[in-house]
């Protein structure tokens, strides 16, 4: 599928090996941002504001160090699944002219891969999406870890995501309507990388935090690596569980699942002691 976008868009793999060759960071954009940026609309786990939209506007522009990700199913869906495939034929039929509009307001005229961390589920070759996974991992391998995620994600807690990073700290924002606390989120950030590289020489920043994430990937992208890893960690549980479907994990929050929002709470030593700060 092609709409006849003035844009090329990276596929999954090349998406990876460049964060992974250049450690730039990482900025995606998807309908829901889409939605926040240009059509005045929430999207359940973030309300929309004046403020927000125009955040994600300006981080769409990126910047030196920044990768600038849309779905590559806005260009072409020969790697997905069918339902796959409807979305988002469905999706730039409609939305066009919207997409064309924000892509206008960039420099470029090549983004990179929104859906890499989506493989498990939208990738209709398991052989493919196994190793996009893996290679995903290897972001990681054998570097400090500073996680920021939604207070019930738990991104890499009851699986092995994190077994080959050298250490793993977290913050823990809120896991509906970031945005709101995106100054003390930043702030805290900033403060905990400032120690981290005290003894530390290459963290990077993973991002868990849905919209809002793609903001503070630009934002902090000239002091670490900063990747907006998304969904990545409840793919990798619908991958390990041999599954092509979103499944709901126990324990962590799911936006994609009926009844997500509703998380038990969990007895882990490990993960409580890598918190730093909640906000």
């Amino acid at each position: 599928m092609t709409k006849n976008f003035q844009f090329k868009i990276v596929g999954p793999e090349d998406t990876i090996a460049e964060i992974i060759r250049t450690r730039k960071s990482i900025a995606r954009f998807g309908d829901g941002e889409f939605n926040l940026m240009l059509d005045a609309k929430g999207i359940g786990f973030q309300e929309y504001t004046p403020a927000i939209a125009d955040a994600l506007k300006q981080s769409f522009k990126g910047g030196k160090g920044v990768l600038v990700a849309l779905p590559h199913g806005f260009t072409s869906t020969r790697l997905d699944r069918p339902y796959i495939k409807s979305f988002w034929w469905s999706y730039v039929v409609r939305n066009k002219s919207k997409i064309d509009s924000i892509t206008a307001t960039t420099e470029t005229s090549t983004y990179y891969d929104a859906s890499f961390t989506r493989t498990a589920t939208e990738l209709k070759n398991r052989k493919r999406a196994s190793q996009t996974i893996s290679s995903v991992k290897s972001i990681w391998s054998d570097r400090d870890v500073l996680m920021v995620e939604g207070k019930s994600t738990r991104f890499g807690v009851g699986n092995d995501l994190f077994s080959q990073a050298r250490s793993v700290k977290r913050i823990i924002a809120p896991e509906e309507s970031a945005f709101e606390k995106i100054s003390e989120i930043t702030t805290s950030i900033i403060n905990v990388l400032d120690e981290m590289k005290q003894v530390e020489k290459s963290p990077v920043i993973l991002l868990s935090l849905g919209p809002t994430a793609s903001v503070l990937a630009v934002e902090l992208s000239n002091r670490a690596q900063c990747i907006d890893i998304g969904h990545f960690d409840l793919q990798y549980e619908s991958f390990v569980r041999g599954t092509n479907k979103v499944v709901q994990v126990e324990g962590k929050y799911n936006n994609e699942s009926v009844m997500g929002n509703h998380v038990s709470e969990i007895s882990d030593t490990t993960y409580s002691k890598q918190i730093i700060e909640r906000i």
